[in-house]
């Protein structure tokens, strides 16, 4: 990916999966406000505040209808594409693999053939997009043990971790392993 580095990153929408990879958001000129703390690890689509970027895109369709958007300093992909619940999260670094940490739907269909729908806040789990193939995985261990290898010392050390499937351990070490490529 090594989206446009070492441009500093363009603030606005990103309409697609190639905008983000080039690093030219089609919809600019405007102001991109989150309120509350933007560090946060997912950011519900409400307290997103997109203002002055024309008229191609309407809000309420913005959950569904954006790959993502970058504020000029941090990059959040919308976990719609990847879960289907309008949110979104920040990518913790950029590279060929931008780790974030996301949660499945919050409704799940469980029981007999004709079923129930439960809504259930599911855990935060650590997530990586692949830029190479623009798809988002799920960092279970084969995954870890994959990106990892021939980076140095990072899976003998990530082996080594003491709480190693904790979201904020695996988005480190695929952050240090994307810091590895520059």
């Amino acid at each position: 990916l090594h989206i446009a580095q070492p441009k500093p990153l363009q603030a606005g929408i990103y309409l697609s999966f190639r905008e983000f990879r080039q690093n030219q958001p089609s919809v600019k000129g405007g102001t991109i406000r989150i309120k509350g703390n933007p560090e946060r690890d997912i950011i519900d689509k409400r307290e997103v505040q997109f203002k002055g970027l024309g008229d191609r895109i309407k809000a309420k369709d913005l959950s569904k209808s954006i790959w993502g958007f970058c504020d000029g300093e941090r990059v959040y992909i919308n976990n719609w594409l990847v879960f289907q619940h309008a949110s979104f999260s920040p990518l913790h670094s950029l590279g060929d693999y931008c780790p974030f940490i996301g949660r499945e739907s919050a409704y799940q269909l469980v029981g007999s053939s004709v079923g129930t729908l439960v809504n259930e806040t599911p855990a935060k789990r650590a997530y990586v997009f692949d830029a190479t193939r623009g798809q988002a995985y799920l960092l279970d261990e084969e995954r870890i043990e994959a990106i990892l290898s021939g980076r140095g010392n990072l899976l003998h050390q990530y082996r080594q971790e003491r709480d190693p499937q904790n979201p904020r351990t695996k988005i480190w070490y695929i952050s240090a392993a994307t810091q590895d490529q520059r």
